[in-house]
C-alpha cells in the first residue's frame, strides 16, 4: 500500500477503478420488458456473488458489499469477505453493513443545490463572495456554479500539508473539529486559477456549497438530505450524523488503513473522525442497497430533479486536472471517466474515498441499472472486483433482454 494517505478525491486511486458521472432522467423500462411486467430475479446473481468472493480472495483484502437495481428486475445485494479479520475476531461482511461514502456526497449536495435553484432560492450565477465576503482565498468572479463544477479556482484544502488526509496518520488531527472559517484561513491558500477557465477537482468548493445551502435554508445538511433526497424514496436507514463512539444500533463495517506504514492494515473504525466529517460536503454512512436506491431514483426514475436541473448536472466539460488522470469530463457534481478495459460500457455516477473505505455508485443508462460497490480495505478489493462486476451486469442484462 502507498504510504501516502487517501486524498478523498472522486477517483478511487490510479491503480483502482475510478467510477463517476451523471445520468439521464425520466422513468424508463428495461429493454424488451413492458412497464407492467412483474420484476424478475437477476438471472446472473450467482455470477455476481462469485465475482465478490473471487475479488476478496485475489486482493487478500478485507471485505466488499454490492447492490444492483435494474428496471424490470428484483433488487440484488451481496457481500463477501470480512468486516473484521484478525487474531482476536472474525466477523463476516454482511449486506446491511454501513460504509462512509466519501466523495459520493458531492452528488447529494449538488442535487440539493439544484433543487434550491429550481425553487428560486439560490442562483447558480450568485458570486460566492455574497455568502463569504472578505476572504482573499475566494476569487471575486467565482460563482455557485463554479463550486459544484470544480471550476472555482479556489485552492484544495485536501492538498494542504496540515490536512487530515496528508501523512503521517495522526489521530489528533483526525479528532479535531473545524469550522468553514478555519478551513479557509488554515488550509486554503491563494486562488490557483481564474474561475470558469480550468477544471480542478475541489472538495473545498463542495464544502462551501454545503455551507451556502445550510445558511440559505437554516437547516443542517443531514436534515436536508433526509427530507429532500431520502424521504421521497422511502430510505430511512442512512446514518447522517456520525459520532464516536459509534452507537451499537449502527452496523458499521470496520474500516482498515495502514496506520504505521508496516504494510499491514489496521482497524481505524473507533478513531474519532470529527475533522474528516466537518470538512466533508456531507458525511453519510449507508449500505449498498440504499445508495443504489438513491442513484436509481435520481437518474432512472427522475424522482429528485426536474429535466432542466438534471440537464445542468449532465452538462459536461473536459476534466483537465493532471492530479485526476482518469477523469474525462465533469458536469455539476457528476462526471464521466476513463475506465481501463470498460470503454464500451456507458456508465456514470460518482465514486469516493474515506480513509479506508472506497466506494463506487454507478448508473448504466443503456441497461437502466444502478451498481454500487462498497469496500473497507483502502481500495484493494475494489481494484480486483469493479471491472468484472460491471462487465457481468452489463452483459447479463443485455443477454436477458435479447
Amino acid at each position: 500500500m502507498s504510504s501516502k494517505m487517501l486524498t478523498g478525491r472522486l477517483l478511487i486511486g490510479v491503480a483502482v477503478i475510478a467510477l463517476m458521472a451523471g445520468c439521464s432522467g425520466g422513468a424508463r423500462t428495461t429493454p424488451g420488458a413492458s412497464a407492467s411486467a412483474e420484476p424478475r430475479l437477476l438471472p446472473f446473481a450467482d455470477e455476481l456473488q462469485r465475482i465478490l468472493d473471487d475479488g476478496v480472495h485475489a486482493s487478500n483484502g478485507l471485505g466488499v458489499t454490492a447492490a444492483v437495481i435494474a428496471a424490470g428486475y428484483e433488487p440484488w445485494t451481496g457481500a463477501a469477505g470480512h468486516s473484521i479479520r484478525s487474531s482476536d475476531a472474525l466477523i463476516p461482511m454482511r449486506p446491511e453493513m454501513l460504509f462512509e461514502i466519501g466523495s459520493v456526497d458531492k452528488n447529494l449536495v449538488t442535487v440539493i443545490m439544484l433543487q434550491l435553484v429550481a425553487e428560486g432560492r439560490i442562483s447558480l450565477e450568485d458570486p460566492v463572495l455574497r455568502w463569504f465576503p472578505g476572504y482573499p482565498q475566494i476569487p471575486p468572479a467565482a460563482t455557485v456554479r463554479d463550486l459544484i463544477a470544480s471550476t472555482s479556482g479556489i485552492a484544495e484544502w485536501v492538498d494542504h500539508p496540515s490536512s487530515v488526509f496528508q501523512p503521517p496518520f495522526d489521530p489528533q488531527k483526525l479528532a479535531r473539529s473545524w469550522t468553514v472559517d478555519e478551513m479557509l484561513n488554515e488550509l486554503v491558500g491563494p486562488p490557483e486559477s481564474t474561475p470558469g477557465q480550468k477544471w480542478r477537482y475541489s472538495t473545498t468548493g463542495f464544502r462551501l456549497a454545503r455551507a451556502i445551502i445550510e445558511r440559505q435554508t437554516g437547516q443542517p445538511i443531514a436534515d436536508l438530505i433526509q427530507a429532500r433526497l431520502l424521504d421521497p424514496l422511502g430510505i430511512i436507514d442512512m446514518w447522517l450524523t456520525p459520532g464516536w463512539p459509534i452507537p451499537s444500533r449502527y452496523p458499521v463495517a470496520h474500516e482498515w488503513f495502514d496506520v504505521d506504514g508496516d504494510g499491514n492494515l489496521d482497524d481505524i473504525t473507533d478513531y474519532p473522525k470529527q475533522a474528516f466529517h466537518d470538512l466533508l460536503p456531507a458525511p453519510v454512512y449507508t449500505d449498498a442497497i440504499d445508495l443504489a436506491r438513491y442513484c436509481q431514483g435520481l437518474f432512472h426514475d427522475g424522482a429528485l430533479l426536474g429535466r432542466d436541473q438534471l440537464a445542468a448536472m449532465l452538462d459536461f466539460r473536459v476534466a483537465d486536472d493532471p492530479k485526476e488522470p482518469m477523469a474525462a469530463r465533469y458536469g455539476l457534481g457528476t462526471g464521466v471517466f476513463n475506465i481501463p478495459g470498460l470503454s464500451t460500457i456507458e456508465h456514470y455516477g460518482h465514486g469516493g474515498n474515506g480513509i479506508g473505505y472506497v466506494v463506487a455508485m454507478l448508473y448504466l443508462p443503456q441497461r437502466e441499472a444502478t451498481v454500487v460497490i462498497l469496500t473497507n480495505d483502502r481500495g484493494a478489493t475494489m481494484s480486483t472486483t469493479a471491472a468484472a462486476f460491471l462487465t457481468a451486469v452489463d452483459r447479463g442484462i443485455q443477454g436477458s433482454a435479447e
